[in-house]
């Protein structure tokens, strides 16, 4: 079981990864508005995964 909980912890982090890499690059008229929503949520899924709160 614990495997299994680590994994979904590292596959969190490796999305988070990703799509800050990836919000970086859109356009300025979307960067400041959705991309920071994106950042923020994907952010807190991975801390609340992490941390292993439901």
């Amino acid at each position: 079981m614990a495997a299994e909980e680590m994994l979904i912890v590292k596959k969190a982090y490796e999305f988070s990864k990703w799509l800050l890499q990836h919000t970086g690059k859109f356009p300025k008229s979307y960067r400041f508005s959705v991309a920071v929503r994106m950042e923020n949520t994907v952010l807190e899924f991975t801390e609340l995964v992490a941390v292993g709160k439901t």
